[in-house]
């Protein structure tokens, strides 16, 4: 294997983007401190040294979020990518904004009443450091057992970790002025914050290896979401953030922190999940004209296995005339008549109404499994997505590349029990009998 096969070239630039943005970070961070007079909170040359520091943060953000989308996008996901990604990460979410709360409490400490006890101030600071590169060492063993949807992180992610830090910063220096405030009641706002942020710094990094669920944000409430209104809220909120940055980044990432610990606290109290309006399986209701009801089986055995399911679903859901009606659970198994050491599958199915011919139909499956990276070598090879037409209707077919139903469906039970969710009163038409029947028999004759 060479070094080029081992190393994504442009997720890896995307990444290094990230290390470097928060080294940058940490070299202004220290010119800053070389670069003050001693006037504390007035001290000009330091606000601007620490606020470039701050952006530097930022800017890693950025990049930290462009390189899983250019990985999966150029079908170039790898273990040395999510290594290389989290080394980033520990710099950039970690080191970076600690360093920077320590220097900016031990500057503003000539206006503060309290007593300054620095080898207490670098412990809380330290905690951070611990509390991210735990954090994002479990993320990324976790990510490699178990590819999970990532509708929800376990723990404060780190970036987010890092921005209550830069922005807390970001409002001391500059944000102050804007608010519809006194200068009084606004000065004594940042004097409180500034005194909090060895503390808040602290208690992030015990979030973040805390079992405590928080939502992501994109995957959730943007990646999968189409439609005009939905771009002009993305629009408007984007729009609010860059111009109001200074006060909006520091009440989002504030937001975004106690949300999440109100609601995990609501699920402990009331035993209903963290994310309650995506139950699977989950039911699609846009209306398309239809006229036969079809059961699609998906597999994938390469990371990352159920975004590529989710992604497959969706486009399944958008092909002309047809409609998503009922998606199964995702369930994890071990590959059948694989190569060996093949990793295992996550599969699925789902129910389609469609106006769509048997042909076409697919035709559309191989179409989306070519988007989505797969490809056809080895028989039974690892693949990213496998879509296979199980039903099709009360339909018989036998022609050139297209049988349905789908011969071997009814020997396996990674096929029928996700079809038997999706669709149990269907009959198939070769056996007649139902789907979740077909299934019954056959778990009775698998050992266990």
């Amino acid at each position: 294997m060479t070094t080029r096969s081992i190393i994504p070239v442009l997720p890896t630039i995307m990444t290094l983007g990230n290390l470097i943005c928060g080294f940058m970070a940490m070299a202004k961070t220290v010119d800053a401190m070389t670069a003050s007079t001693g006037l504390g909170p007035l001290d000009s040359a330091f606000e601007t040294k620490i606020l470039q520091a701050a952006g530097l943060v930022l800017l890693g953000m950025v990049f930290d979020a462009l390189d899983g989308r250019v990985a999966r996008l150029t079908n170039a996901t790898s273990p040395f990518g999510a290594q290389v990604d989290s080394l980033a990460d520990a710099v950039t979410f970690g080191v970076a904004p600690a360093l920077m709360a320590k220097v900016v409490y031990e500057h503003g400490k000539i206006g503060l009443e309290q007593p300054f006890m620095p080898k207490v101030i670098s412990a809380l600071c330290a905690l951070y450091v611990i509390g991210a590169v735990l954090r994002l060492a479990r993320f990324t063993v976790k990510t490699e057992e178990d590819e999970s949807d990532h509708h929800t992180f376990e723990g404060l992610p780190s970036p987010a970790a890092a921005g209550v830090i830069v922005s807390a910063i970001i409002f001391i220096f500059d944000g102050r002025k804007e608010l519809w405030l006194s200068p009084d009641a606004a000065d004594a706002m940042a004097v409180m914050i500034l005194r909090s942020l060895p503390i808040v710094a602290a208690l992030t990094g015990v979030l973040m290896v805390s079992r405590v669920p928080y939502v992501h944000v994109v995957q959730r409430y943007v990646g999968h979401r189409t439609g005009v209104s939905h771009f002009v809220n993305v629009v408007v909120i984007v729009a609010i953030v860059l111009v109001f940055h200074e006060w909006s980044l520091f009440l989002a990432s504030s937001i975004y922190v106690l949300g999440g610990l109100a609601l995990s606290l609501r699920s402990r109290i009331t035993g209903r999940p963290v994310l309650e309006s995506l139950p699977e399986p989950f039911q699609v209701e846009e209306e398309r004209p239809a006229t036969t009801m079809a059961v699609v089986a998906l597999g994938s055995n390469l990371s990352p296995r159920q975004d590529t399911l989710r992604s497959a679903l969706r486009d399944l859901g958008r092909l002309p005339g047809t409609r998503l009606v009922r998606a199964s659970r995702w369930r994890e198994t071990e590959p059948v008549d694989a190569p060996e050491n093949s990793p295992n599958f996550m599969n699925g199915a789902c129910l389609l109404e469609t106006s769509r011919t048997a042909r076409e139909l697919l035709d559309d499956l191989h179409a989306i499994e070519t988007r989505h990276g797969r490809m056809r070598s080895q028989r039974n090879a690892p693949r990213s997505l496998d879509l296979d037409l199980v039903l099709y209707g009360d339909r018989i077919i036998d022609e050139p590349g297209l049988i349905v139903p789908h011969p071997r469906a009814h020997e396996r039970l990674f096929v029928l029990q996700p079809a038997a969710e999706v669709g149990p009163d269907l009959r198939h038409p070769l056996f007649d009998v139902t789907l979740a029947e077909l299934y019954e028999q056959l778990n009775e004759r698998t050992p266990n």
